[in-house]
């Protein structure tokens, strides 16, 4: 376990494990019956509920935020599994990631940097409802506008839309959110099958 924390912890590849540690191949093969098996992701979720739990919250989330960011690959990742960020300039992956509250990972996926935020999230959403049956609040910012909304209703979610120095609105099923641009100074004005967010009540 501590070598698989130092690998995780350094980024370095399995054969370059110091000599402190086992050999790497004996290493690698826990991590990946581990990861196989569940028990990384139920130890990792367990973790997660006592954190919530020492906050003062439930255990289990009922709301989470989606979002993305596009990170520079190394040369030794293929050139099959990472693409081009043309707004972000970034020649690599893209980690997709759903989080709680309090910015506890609940769901990931992982694509080329290339891939559009909107048609990773359905992936991503789907993971999210297999992991964390209890969610059904999802904020996110207007990039994940469309027919997200219907695929995330199909789950028993809500997306709700949080663009910037506008007020939040959440998209029903087959509801759209219209307005703005994301920084614009006018107001935005939300559509009339939109609806107000629910208050916070410690998701």
């Amino acid at each position: 376990m501590e070598a698989i924390l130092y690998l995780d912890r350094t980024g370095c590849p399995w054969r370059y494990l110091p000599d402190s540690f086992p050999p790497w191949p004996t290493v690698y093969g826990y991590f990946a019956a581990w990861r196989d098996d569940g028990t990384l992701a139920a130890v990792h979720d367990a973790l997660r509920a006592q954190v919530r739990a020492a906050a003062g919250r439930d255990t289990e989330p009922t709301a989470a935020i989606i979002d993305s960011q596009s990170v520079r690959a190394a040369d030794t990742v293929p050139r099959a599994s990472r693409g081009w960020d043309n707004a972000k300039k970034v020649n690599g992956r893209k980690r997709h990631i759903a989080v709680d509250a309090m910015g506890l990972l609940l769901a990931v996926v992982i694509t080329a940097a290339s891939v559009q935020d909107r048609d990773a999230a359905r992936p991503l959403l789907w993971n999210l409802h297999r992991a964390s049956r209890h969610i059904r609040l999802i904020w996110a910012d207007a990039v994940y506008t469309g027919k997200l909304s219907t695929w995330a209703a199909s789950m028993k979610m809500t997306l709700c839309v949080v663009a910037r120095r506008t007020p939040s609105r959440c998209c029903p099923a087959g509801g759209s959110w219209s307005g703005h641009s994301p920084g614009s100074a006018s107001t935005a004005v939300p559509s009339a099958t939109t609806r107000p967010c629910p208050p916070a009540t410690k998701p």
